[in-house]
């Protein structure tokens, strides 16, 4: 749902600390400038401090390299490998290298053996793509690992991984060919609707440039000219030290690891090159532009862009209010947007303004999705407001209120600084260092915030925007799920035609309170229970709700919460198709009785809190995070909505566009169709799952919904649960104020089966999707059972990962027909008797018969005594244990735990023995799991083909 929480002032304390809190777009990727070896800072010299935390050091060599001490969580390290090469600085015509190489990585180096790199990891519980990753954009390479404990020896082992990724990679000639599969498998998956809207948006935005042939993931084209040589070349031109900067976060002893990248990297040497990205240069628009991308597979957006081009600006003082005076501007300005789209009748469905930096270019905009039949008057609704704003600014009403919220952010950021997660920490720093900017602590954050933002005049924002949004005539970009006649002309039109009209000042909004703070009589506690192991104390109030509660040192100034009220699948009627999709679209829309939505999004726009509700398989209700001050305000909010809706007509309105839109997109790619059409007959044609037919769909009415909210809330049963930073009795407190006071006597939480939703009978499916032309999805489902039997359920845990080792190795390395082939399985903890265990490959049309052949293969060689050996269990069995070991450092593990102690406590119990449970499983008993359940009279096989395929390509 894109229009409830498509805003929200308050930012994540997560990306307050280790930057200053600038959305990614608004950072600008510097060129690369002649670095003195001696200098051991990786930004031009500032007049910012860097934060006492980061300590940058540099080898004679001139590789850079950071330490950053944290025990968030403790035992664990975070290591980043930036290689400041990307796309950008790739020759050919056909973009690829890069990304090639990147692949490359994972196939073999000097010391490690093609295979070996991954599988080692493996066996010291890293999961490939969990733990172990990289990613290539324009400017950079960046490889991930996350290291599951702090033991020296993994962290060297991890230095010596990155060394020979650094400068000893093999790029073997036959393994060049084996992985050219795989990456044109990559680049297949991304393409349709979307991808292809982004690359005509990059044709349109950037004139007169290369940019279109630098995409990182490269082209089909691209990949198949890439050779050995290429590779070779590349990889020693831009893998040098002075490019490369390494990044160690997490709880380790400094000295020791200083000694470690020493002796890994001391001895690199390589000539280094100051090439830098040649780009072409930018075609600056003298007069308005327009285009117009078609496909009704698309979600429809419009955006007024003033394109210009990048301007190089050290970090500094000066860059940083820039930055924020871009950001209030721009916050200010979706604020107007998005009460324009909430009142336009869903003619527009969430807009926003902001400002993209590129290497190429700086581009403002201002954009919306919009209903495409309705276009013309969504582009006259964003061109006025945005004239309006450059006419006449903003209020200073507007920017203060902007002010004190970001305010308050910073100073929670200040309590929560050494909180903050080591992978956050990690990333925050490598962006920092690929955007050659400075480290702030929270405190200075906030120092230079107060200083120079706090008290600013809304006239200063607005000579600062206008500023923004010059240098270049518009250019107006719009997608559409419709056929337009002459688009462009139209276009060109309809925006003149809007220039032309008066704008007028905005009108002030009247002020409201939030109405719902008293629901009652505080509700009386009647019973409480603490778990002795666990530390969850659970309390029960007089009518009935519970609450569980567990107070953390994880996430310093949050508190999570999770809300389960009634049975969820089972209080919806089974033969009203669409009636959870107008809960889960409309419902919050209605508004309060009190409250318009329209006044609800402006009260809590400068708050954290959420009105999102869904409906899960035994529950309705969310999970949530605020702030210790902010917990009472969502729960009164949550109370409010399930006890005060007004089931206005906005929010019937608003599901009917929202439900039309999820339709046209529901072919866009095989997943969606998974997704959407074949998730009912994998539930056995349960109307309550996926997406029928939008004729029935859209017949739902709020008569229909009312009457199963109101008998959830007549009955319940209700449980709640609160952990992180809160005093226990503060967080009971708060229940007891909002749904501990509600006058209704609920059924106490207790956990139950659904019987009625059955597994599909052996069959294959056939269904189409309109993504890329060639790209097919095949999956194999297999029926299992629910969760009761965990000896089972571990044992099908384990298989699935095996599953998923033998397919990466078949289908990924030896046949290099699939990107990402995977297993997945699961055992319903809600729903009778249910479960399955499964295979997913997205791979090319042509290759779907042996990809079947192949599953055949593989699936018959785990039913074969002996053809398991021990290293894959122990590939797939570590990292999960250590998974399950770390997990305990995580609010959000708790919460899980606590969502359920009263109802269902002994969920605590199966995860304390998981460890040895999961240990105990040998290859015979996966041998015997596979012959159980891998069989053809449990399996259901799914093909998801181009729509525009031919008849003789189907193979029932």
């Amino acid at each position: 749902m894109r229009l409830w929480n498509m805003l929200r002032i308050r930012s994540s304390l997560l990306v307050i600390i280790f930057t200053l809190v600038i959305p990614i777009g608004f950072i600008d990727a510097a060129p690369l400038q002649p670095v003195d070896k001696n200098d051991a800072l990786w930004y031009p010299k500032t007049d910012l401090t860097l934060h006492p935390r980061v300590k940058p050091y540099v080898l004679e060599n001139g590789m850079r390299y950071i330490l950053i001490q944290s025990q968030s969580p403790k035992d664990e390290v975070e290591i980043r490998l930036h290689i400041r090469a990307g796309s950008a600085l790739e020759k050919g015509p056909q973009p690829g290298v890069a990304h090639f190489l990147e692949h490359m990585a994972f196939n073999g180096s000097k010391n490690i053996p093609e295979g070996e790199m991954i599988t080692m990891l493996q066996r010291d519980g890293l999961a490939f793509g969990a733990h172990t990753n990289a990613f290539t954009d324009f400017t950079q390479t960046v490889y991930q690992l996350s290291l599951p404990s702090a033991e020296e020896e993994l962290i060297e082992k991890a230095l010596f991984i990155m060394r020979e990724t650094s400068s000893n990679l093999t790029i073997d000639k036959a393994a060049v060919a084996r992985e050219r599969g795989v990456l044109n498998a990559e680049v297949r998956g991304k393409q349709g609707p979307e991808f292809n809207s982004f690359l005509d948006w990059i044709r349109f935005a950037y004139p007169g440039t290369d940019y279109i042939n630098k995409i990182p993931v490269g082209s089909s084209q691209g990949i198949k000219s890439v050779t050995q040589d290429i590779l070779v070349e590349f990889y020693h031109r831009y893998y040098t030290p002075k490019r490369t900067t390494l990044i160690v976060t997490g709880d380790f002893n400094p000295e020791r690891v200083k000694k470690a990248i020493q002796k890994q990297f001391s001895d690199w040497t390589a000539d280094e090159s100051l090439d830098e990205p040649d780009f072409g240069k930018l075609v600056v628009n003298t007069e308005i532009s327009t285009h117009a991308f078609i496909d009704k597979s698309i979600d429809s957006r419009i955006s007024i862009n003033v394109i210009t081009p990048a301007k190089v600006e050290p970090d500094s003082r000066k860059k940083r209010l820039g930055d924020l005076l871009t950001y209030l501007a721009n916050t200010a300005l979706s604020i107007r947007l998005n009460d324009i789209a909430i009142n336009s009748d869903n003619l527009m469905t969430g807009a926003a303004a902001y400002q993209e930096r590129s290497e190429l270019a700086t581009i403002s905009s201002v954009s919306s999705y919009i209903d495409a039949e309705q276009w013309p008057s969504a582009l006259e609704l964003i061109e006025q407001s945005l004239g309006q704003t450059l006419e006449f600014g903003f209020t200073q009403k507007e920017i203060d209120r902007l002010v004190a919220s970001f305010e308050a952010d910073l100073k929670l950021a200040v309590q929560s600084e050494e909180t903050v997660p080591n992978y956050v920490i990690a990333d925050s720093v490598t962006q920092a260092v690929e955007n050659r900017e400075s480290v702030l602590s929270a405190k200075d954050n906030l120092a230079f915030f107060q200083k120079n933002i706090v008290g600013i005049k809304a006239e200063q924002v607005a000579e600062h925007f206008r500023l923004l949004w010059s240098g270049a005539a518009p250019s107006v970009y719009l997608t559409s799920n419709i056929e337009i006649e002459d688009a462009e002309a139209a276009i060109l039109k309809v925006y003149n035609q809007s220039l032309n009209t008066q704008v007028y000042p905005l009108e002030a909004r009247e002020e409201v309170e939030f109405q719902y703070v008293n629901f009652g009589d505080k509700g009386k506690v009647v019973s409480e229970k603490t778990n002795k192991v666990s530390g969850i104390k659970s309390v029960q109030f007089n009518n009935g709700v519970v609450v569980n509660v567990k107070q953390t040192e994880f996430d310093k100034g949050q508190v999570f919460i999770s809300l389960r009220v009634g049975h969820g699948l089972e209080d919806f009627p089974a033969d009203k198709d669409g009636l959870i999709n107008l809960f889960e679209y409309g419902y919050q829309s209605g508004g309060l009785k009190k409250h318009t939505f329209d006044e609800l999004h402006n009260i809590f726009l400068d708050k954290n809190v959420s009105m999102a509700l869904g409906v899960g398989l035994d529950s309705l209700g969310g999970t949530y995070s605020t702030t210790p001050d902010e917990l009472k305000l969502q729960l009164q909010v949550l109370t409010a909505l399930l006890t005060e809706q007004a089931y206005r007509s906005e929010g019937e309105s608003f599901f009917r566009h929202e439900i039309k839109v999820s339709e046209q997109m529901a072919s866009s790619s095989p997943e969606h169709v998974i997704d959407t059409q074949f998730m009912r007959t994998l539930y056995g044609e349960d109307k309550r799952f996926g997406l029928g037919p939008l004729s029935e769909i859209q017949q739902r009415t709020f008569a229909e919904l009312r009457p199963v909210i109101e008998r959830i809330m007549k009955n319940g049963p209700i449980e709640i649960a609160i952990v992180g930073d809160i005093n226990n009795q503060k967080a009971i407190s708060a229940v007891a104020e909002t749904f501990g006071a509600l006058p209704q006597r609920f059924k106490l939480p207790s956990h139950h089966y659904l019987k009625g939703i059955d597994f599909p009978e052996p069959q294959t499916v056939i269904l189409f999707h309109r993504g890329g032309v060639d790209t097919a999805l095949l999956n194999t489902y297999w029926k299992t059972d629910d969760d009761r039997d965990v000896k089972s359920m571990r044992r099908l845990q384990l298989l699935q990962e095996i599953l998923t080792l033998k397919l990466t190795k078949k289908l990924r390395e030896s046949m290099g027909v699939s990107y990402s082939p995977y297993a997945f399985s699961t055992n319903s903890d809600s729903l009778d008797g249910y479960g399955f265990i499964g295979m997913s490959s997205n791979i090319k049309l042509g290759d779907i018969d042996k990809v079947e052949a192949a599953y055949k293969l593989i699936t018959d060689e785990v039913k074969k005594e002996g053809a398991i050996t021990d290293d894959e269990l122990l590939r797939a069995r570590a990292p999960i244990i250590k998974d399950v070991k770390n997990a305990v450092n995580s609010n959000w593990f708790w919460l899980d735990l606590a969502s359920q102690a009263y109802s269902a406590p002994a969920r605590f119990d199966r995860f304390n023995q998981f460890t040895q449970e999961l240990s105990a499983v040998t290859v015979a008993d996966i041998t015997q799991t596979a012959n159980r359940y891998l069989v053809q009279e449990r399996e259901v096989i799914v093909k998801v083909l181009p729509e525009k395929i031919s008849n003789s390509v189907i193979k029932q």
